[in-house]
């Protein structure tokens, strides 16, 4: 934890160009780059290494998982859990990214999707048990339960695990 005042993440690239962007409606896919990169320099200026292999966690994938399959490819990971909270018959955000990663030639045994709260990821994953956490945009979502949702990213991200949660 860093003390008070002190916010390196500032001077991250990624960082810099999320706080000059529209967010707009929907994902960002064009963003996406910029924040893997900045998620590793992040790692090189720390001496943090996620390890290829390793597993991530992508935060509230929405309409489509591009997010989980770059992080996939950018650090070599074994595993890709994706959890999305919105998930109903007007919107069946789980089911559009299934069909999207089977059209991509992906497997579900490397990609995992969860239907799953915010709050409360226990049903979905095991305790340290990812080595990075990528979210953004979650902030919307955490509403009143504030200390809840930090305490699960906690709780799932492995020792010497990257959690990148922006917005």
């Amino acid at each position: 934890l860093y003390e008070e005042g002190e916010e390196p993440w500032r001077s991250i690239p990624a960082y810099l160009a999320s706080q000059k962007k529209d967010w707009g409606k929907g994902t960002m896919p064009h963003l996406l780059p910029e924040h893997l990169r900045g998620i590793r320099e992040f790692a090189l200026h720390t001496g943090t290494e996620i390890p290829e292999g390793g597993v991530g966690l992508a935060l509230g994938f929405g309409d489509l998982p591009q997010e989980m399959e770059q992080m996939a490819e950018t650090f070599h990971l074994a595993h890709v859990h994706g959890v999305e909270w919105v998930n109903t018959k007007e919107e069946p955000r789980i089911e559009k990214a299934a069909k999207y990663l089977a059209s991509r030639g992906h497997s579900p045994e490397r990609f995992h999707l969860h239907h799953a709260s915010i709050y409360d990821l226990r049903n979905a994953l095991r305790d340290s048990s990812v080595d990075l956490v990528y979210g953004v945009r979650v902030g919307r979502w955490i509403g009143g339960e504030s200390e809840a949702f930090p305490r699960e990213v906690v709780r799932v991200l492995a020792p010497g695990g990257i959690a990148y949660i922006l917005g």
